[in-house]
């Protein structure tokens, strides 16, 4: 059995945990692309069903009811499928590592790209005990975790969202069913 020094330890669990969180990342991105096609489907169907109720030209409150409520829930599930994709996060700010594996923190280190290399060859050559190189790791999985946070509340939200959307055009296609049987 071959012992394994416990930087070794400590380094491959770090990574694990950062592929971990990489992975969760990922799940949510895939996740929100199916919501995406959702709303999407949610949509034709809607303006399928409009067009329908103003060729009656018999406007009734209901209907106008639930196309209203599955138009605002496909504008916030709009809203949060951005904030999926795009989450908004702070920078870690009082940490002496600056987190050198998260694209975001390297994109901070300087405005320029050639400024961020000169900067980031810095930064890594400054690394000097392994205590510092796990500073740069736990800097960097806590940048992601945030995300990862965000990721999924967003995702969430987003999700009740286009619920909330598809059940008033489910109500509305159940409502025009009804009305249909009541004038024939």
């Amino acid at each position: 059995m071959q012992r394994h020094d416990i930087d070794d330890v400590k380094i491959s669990f770090v990574l694990s945990v950062y592929e971990t969180i990489q992975n969760q990342i990922r799940q949510a991105d895939l996740k929100i692309s199916l919501i995406l096609s959702w709303v999407s489907i949610t949509a034709v169907l809607l303006g399928r069903e409009v067009a329908s109720i103003f060729g009656t030209g018999q406007l009734r409150v209901l209907p106008i009811i639930l196309v209203t409520i599955a138009v605002v829930g496909m504008i916030f599930s709009g809203i949060f499928i951005f904030g999926t994709l795009k989450p908004r996060t702070k920078p870690l700010t009082g940490l002496k590592s600056k987190g050198l594996l998260y694209t975001g923190d390297i994109v901070r280190l300087a405005e320029e790209p050639i400024d961020r290399v000169k900067a980031y060859l810095d930064e890594v050559t400054a690394i000097k005990t392994h205590e510092e190189v796990y500073a740069q790791f736990v800097a960097s999985i806590v940048s992601i975790s945030d995300i990862a946070q965000v990721k999924n509340r967003m995702f969430l939200r987003a999700l009740a969202a286009t619920a909330v959307s598809f059940a008033a055009l489910v109500g509305l296609v159940a409502e025009a069913g009804l009305m249909e049987k009541l004038i024939k």
